[in-house]
């Protein structure tokens, strides 16, 4: 499998020019190459999708299925967009749990979710379960520099498609010794996995407290 665009035949760059492969050719597209102007629901690095090119599409139309995120995608697409496109509304860079990040994925559900996959009466606490979950890791709470809790915002500076990959790089890696659905990991060695991915320069720096242990659910889905 080639990830050397099909249309540009510029190589895909998961941070800064990241795509889609064609289920049927398995030709990788840029995001910005797409024959459409930008993915279903026009979400900022929206990469989680089945995709069938024009050529290889019967009605020669490019075809977008949205696959089943995890929750943790579902919001490090909410947030980068609000970030990228809604700054105004926010608190020193940080959203409000409900306010801003819940009020968006209540509105953007079908763009997010597709439309087979209806809300459930706990949806917004599984949210609030998961952004604790990835805190530190690859969200920052606004408790300390807030004086509030319930703020919130991306830590480092990854793409979506750039966040998953580590994500599941991680995720790979895990112990056979742990629980299957969790992988603790602590600041030291997911910066190692960062750093050797080639995402280290998308790291934000502060100071942390890297003897602790952030437990990184891999089976947080909707």
């Amino acid at each position: 499998m080639s990830t050397t665009c099909k249309y540009c035949n510029e190589p895909e760059d998961k941070q800064y020019r990241p795509g889609l492969i064609c289920e049927s050719c398995i030709c990788f597209v840029h995001l910005t190459c797409l024959k459409r102007a930008g993915t279903p629901g026009d979400l900022s690095g929206d990469v989680f999708f089945d995709y069938t090119c024009e050529d290889c599409s019967p009605e020669k139309e490019e075809i977008f299925k949205r696959t089943k995120i995890l929750w943790v995608h579902a919001l490090l697409l909410t947030l980068y967009h609000l970030r990228n496109h809604m700054s105004g509304m926010s608190n020193h860079r940080y959203f409000h749990y409900k306010t801003h990040i819940c009020s968006f994925i209540d509105r953007s559900w079908m763009q997010l979710f597709g439309p087979k996959f209806k809300q459930k009466k706990n949806w917004i606490g599984t949210i609030a379960g998961a952004l604790s979950v990835y805190s530190n890791l690859l969200f920052q709470s606004g408790l300390a520099q807030l004086g509030e809790s319930g703020w919130w915002k991306l830590k480092h500076n990854f793409s979506p498609a750039a966040a998953a990959h580590i994500i599941q790089e991680i995720s790979r890696d895990k112990t056979k010794s742990r629980p299957k659905n969790q992988l603790g990991v602590d600041m030291t060695l997911f910066i190692a996995k960062v750093t050797e991915l080639g995402y280290k320069d998308q790291l934000v720096k502060r100071k942390v407290l890297t003897s602790s242990s952030y437990p990184l659910d891999t089976g947080l889905r909707v």
